[in-house]
C-alpha cells in the first residue's frame, strides 16, 4: 500500500566526507565587469569596491542591466508569470464563458491536486473543441523546485541518523520523517511508545532496549509516503510482500505475549517502561489486524490477546497532536484512550473477520449474524469516552475512531473505521436479499448508502482540515469501499455526488501512492465491465487519470492480494474466485478496456477506443 513514487528512502548521493575539515573556499567570480574594468580590460573579481579599482583609486561602479546572468534569470521569471496570468485568464474565461461542460472538469482537476500543466491543458483541449480543432501540445514532465515551506520546516522532534540509518546523515531530513510518522501515522495506528522511542534513538545508543536501525529504517519508509522532500522519491512495495511481513510480525506478537513476563523482569528497573511498549505494540497491532482481513478478505492471523490491561486515560495535558509540516496550536492528542478505544472496536471486528472469512467461513453469509455484529459494534462504539469524539479531538485518530453523534451539522455521525466495516459486513449481504422482504431490502440499502455518504463527509473534512497527502493509508480503502457500494445505485442524484466527491480524493492520492492508483482503476473497470453509467463529471477525471498515470505495461507493477470488493461479494463460494478477482490478476486480464468506452450516466457513450493502458486520442463529452 505504497504510493506511486515513495516507499523507501533513496540512496543520497555519495559524497566524500573528512570529519573536521572543510572545503576550501572558491575565487568568487563577477557575473559582470564593472565600468573602470571594461574601459581597462582588465579582469573583475566582484565585490565593491573591486580590487583593481581599490588599486587604481577610482569609482567601482556596475551596471546591473548588463548582466547576462542576471538578464536570463529575469527573463525566465517573466516567461513563468506570463504563463500564469495566461492560466488564469483562460481560467475565467472558461468559468464565464462555459456551456457548464468543462467548467466542473477543471474545477475537478484542481480539486484533485493536479499540477498546473494538466489544469493549463484541460483548458486548452476544451477551447480547442470549441474551436473544432485539437491542439498540438507536448506534455512536458514537471519541474521540482526547492519548496519555500522547507527552508522554514521545524521538525517536532529533533533525532540523529546515525547510528540508526546507513542510507542517509542527514539529521535535518531524518527528523522531518520522524516527525512526519509520528504526526500522521502514529496517530491512528499506535504500536509505538513514541516517549521510549525518541529518548532511545536520541541517545545514540545501538544497545537500547525501544530503539534499532530496522525499526527506525520502517518507519522512514513509512514516512516517505508523507513527505515531499526529494529524498524521499524511489520505487513503491508490494502489498503481497507487506502482506507476508505482517504475517511474521503476528508470529512475533505470539512470541512476546509468552514471554511477557520475563522480558519485564529482565528489564530490571525498566520494567515498567517494558510493560508499556509491550503492551502498546499489542494494541496497535491486534487492532490493526481485523482491519487488514476486511480488507484482504482473508482469515485472522492474530488471536485475541488475553488478561491486558487498558491504559490510564489520565488524559496528561503534555500528550498533545500537532499537525506538521504546519505550524499550528497544539491540540489534545488522548493517546491512551484512542489505544483503549481502537482495541474496542477491533476485538468485535475480530470477530466479524473471523465469521466472514475464518477456517469456517458460511457460504451464505446470514443476515441474523451480521445484525448481532452490528448491534455488538454499535454497543461498543457508544461506550467509547467522550474525549475522542471528532469534536473534541481534532486529530486524524479521532476521525478515524470517534464513535458519537456530533451535535455540530458539520460532522458525521460516527467514523471511517465504522462506517468501513459496516460496509463490508452487510455487502456481502446484498446477494442474498433477491427473496427477502421489502422492508429488509430498504433497511440495508439505506445503512450502506448512508454509510458511503459519511465516509465521503468525513473524506472532505479531512481534506478542509489537513493536506490530502497526509491522509492515513487506511483511509484508500474506506474510499474504494464506499465508491464499489455507491455503483449498485447511480440513479440517485444523491449517490452519484457523493460518488464524484469520493472519486476526487482516491483520484489525488492516486498521484502519490501506487496502490491508490490500482484501486482508482479497479473502481474504473468494473464499472466499465459491468456497463454501469457514471456521473459525468467523473470521465475527465477519469480520462486524465488514465492519460497522466495509467501507462502502458501498468498492471506488470503490482503485486497484489487486494480483491475487487464489488465482485467477490457476488461471486461468494465460487471456487478460486478470490484468485480471480485479486488486484494484480484482474488489472492483468481487464486493462485493455478504457474510459473511451465507458457509459455516460445518460447512456451515452465516447468514441470506443481500446489500448491496454487506455490512452486514446479523441474523446467526446457527453
Amino acid at each position: 500500500m505504497s504510493r506511486s513514487w515513495k516507499h523507501t528512502l533513496a540512496p543520497a548521493p555519495d559524497k566524500p566526507h573528512h570529519p573536521g575539515r572543510y572545503p576550501l573556499a572558491r575565487t568568487k567570480k563577477a557575473t559582470t565587469a564593472c565600468e573602470a574594468c571594461q574601459k581597462r580590460k582588465s579582469k573583475c573579481v566582484g565585490d565593491e569596491p573591486c580590487e583593481p579599482c581599490r588599486k587604481a583609486k577610482t569609482e567601482c561602479k556596475v551596471n546591473a542591466d548588463n548582466d547576462g546572468r542576471r538578464r536570463i534569470t529575469l527573463k525566465r521569471k517573466i516567461e513563468s508569470l506570463e504563463l500564469d496570468r495566461d492560466l488564469l485568464v483562460r481560467l475565467v474565461e472558461a468559468i464565464r464563458n462555459d456551456d457548464d461542460h468543462q467548467t466542473p472538469d477543471v474545477l475537478n482537476l484542481i480539486r484533485s491536486n493536479a499540477p498546473l500543466e494538466e489544469i493549463r491543458l484541460c483548458l486548452a483541449d476544451g477551447q480547442s473543441e470549441r474551436r473544432g480543432s485539437h491542439p498540438k501540445m507536448s506534455r512536458p514532465s514537471p519541474t521540482r523546485y526547492m519548496n519555500v515551506n522547507r527552508i522554514a520546516d521545524i521538525p517536532l522532534f529533533q533525532v540523529p541518523a546515525h547510528p540508526w540509518t546507513s542510507i542517509t546523515q542527514d539529521d535535518a531530513f531524518v527528523s522531518h520523517l520522524i516527525s512526519l510518522y509520528f504526526t500522521w501515522q502514529h496517530s491512528s495506528l499506535n504500536w509505538i511508545d513514541r516517549d521510549l522511542f525518541l529518548a532511545d534513538m536520541h541517545s545514540g545508543r545501538l544497545d537500547s532496549r525501544f530503539c534499532s536501525p530496522l525499526l527506525v529504517n520502517s518507519m522512514l519508509a513509512i514516512a516517505c509516503i508523507y513527505s515531499d522532500y526529494p529524498e524521499s522519491f524511489a520505487v513503491p512495495g508490494k502489498d503481497r510482500q507487506g502482506w507476508q511481513y505482517l504475517v511474521e510480525i503476528s508470529d512475533c506478537v505470539r512470541q512476546v505475549l509468552h514471554k511477557r513476563e520475563k522480558m519485564i523482569a529482565e528489564a530490571n528497573e525498566q520494567g515498567e517502561q517494558m510493560a508499556r511498549s509491550i503492551d502498546t505494540a499489542v494494541f496497535g497491532l491486534f487492532s490493526l489486524n481485523p482491519a487488514a482481513t476486511l480488507s484482504f478478505q482473508t482469515p485472522s492471523i492474530i488471536k485475541v490477546p488475553k488478561n491486558l490491561n487498558r491504559f490510564p486515560e489520565n488524559h496528561d495535558p503534555k500528550d498533545t497532536w500537532i499537525p506538521y509540516p504546519r505550524q499550528a496550536e497544539p491540540v489534545p492528542a488522548h493517546t491512551n484512550c484512542l489505544l483503549n478505544g481502537q482495541l474496542e472496536l477491533a476485538l468485535v471486528a475480530w470477530e466479524i473477520s473471523d465469521y466472514l472469512f475464518g477456517d469456517e467461513k458460511p457460504q451464505i453469509v446470514d443476515l441474523s449474524r451480521i445484525d448481532h455484529f452490528h448491534s455488538l459494534f454499535e454497543k461498543a462504539a457508544a461506550n467509547l469516552p467522550e474525549c475522542i469524539r471528532l469534536g473534541n479531538t481534532p486529530t486524524p485518530g479521532a476521525m478515524d475512531l470517534h464513535p458519537k453523534p456530533n451535535l455540530t451539522k458539520n460532522h458525521p455521525n460516527s467514523s471511517m473505521r465504522y462506517y468501513h466495516t459496516i460496509l463490508v459486513m452487510y455487502g456481502f449481504i446484498v446477494p442474498t436479499l433477491t427473496d427477502a422482504p421489502l422492508h429488509t431490502q430498504t433497511r440495508i440499502k439505506t445503512l450502506l448508502m448512508t454509510s458511503a455518504h459519511q465516509i465521503g463527509t468525513l473524506l472532505n473534512l479531512f481534506r478542509s482540515n489537513w493536506p490530502i497527502e497526509c491522509i492515513p493509508l487506511a483511509s484508500m480503502q474506506y474510499a474504494t469501499i464506499a465508491l464499489f457500494t455507491l455503483l449498485d445505485d447511480m440513479s440517485d442524484e444523491k449517490n452519484k455526488a457523493v460518488f464524484v466527491e469520493i472519486l476526487i480524493t482516491l483520484r489525488a492520492l492516486a498521484r502519490r501512492w501506487q496502490f491508490a492508483k490500482g484501486m482508482l482503476r479497479l473502481v474504473q473497470l468494473t464499472a466499465i465491465k459491468q456497463e454501469i453509467g457514471l456521473p459525468r463529471d467523473t470521465m475527465v477525471l477519469l480520462k486524465n487519470f488514465e492519460d497522466e498515470l495509467w501507462k502502458t505495461g501498468e498492471p506488470e507493477r503490482f503485486s497484489s492480494l487486494y480483491p475487487n470488493f464489488a465482485l467477490s461479494v457476488r461471486q461468494r463460494g465460487c471456487t478460486g474466485i478470490l484468485d480471480e478477482v485479486e488486484m494484480d490478476r484482474f488489472l492483468d486480464e481487464w486493462d485493455v478496456l478504457s474510459v473511451s468506452g465507458m457509459a455516460s450516466e445518460d447512456g451515452d457513450r465516447s468514441s470506443k477506443g481500446l489500448g491496454r493502458g487506455g490512452s486514446t486520442d479523441s474523446y467526446e463529452s457527453t
